[in-house]
């Protein structure tokens, strides 16, 4: 029974932990509102274990110009946004990261989603 125990113990303590500093899209976001030039940003994050959330940003480029940065609201549960860029072009694709920054030990760290792609008509 000991060994079994022990085991289980063993067990428990590599098991791999919840992924810590996490953000992610809302499911369908970013969203593109056809024939409107704009697009709806919104998603959620969790910080890493006694780490704060403090902003959050949106950056979006199409490719070949510049990156523009847009600052997306963050509030006390972690939702991000929903937050409307706008002045898109039509018919071209864009690429969207939205980028949190926490602190934690007094230090700023960033976190930030996949790439997204949105393509507008």
């Amino acid at each position: 029974m000991a060994y079994f125990s022990i085991a289980i113990f063993v067990t428990l303590l590599s098991a791999p932990r919840p992924s810590e500093g996490t953000i992610t899209w809302s499911r369908g976001f970013p969203l593109s509102v056809p024939f409107t030039r704009t697009a709806f940003i919104h998603g959620s994050a969790r910080p890493d274990a006694k780490g704060v959330l403090i902003r959050a940003k949106v950056w979006y480029w199409r490719e070949g110009s510049a990156v523009q940065i847009k600052d997306v609201p963050i509030d006390a549960k972690g939702t991000l946004g929903p937050v409307r860029i706008s002045g898109l072009e039509p018919a071209a694709e864009y690429f969207v990261v939205m980028k949190v920054v926490q602190v934690r030990n007094k230090e700023e760290e960033t976190l930030a989603t996949k790439i997204a792609v949105i393509k507008t008509r």
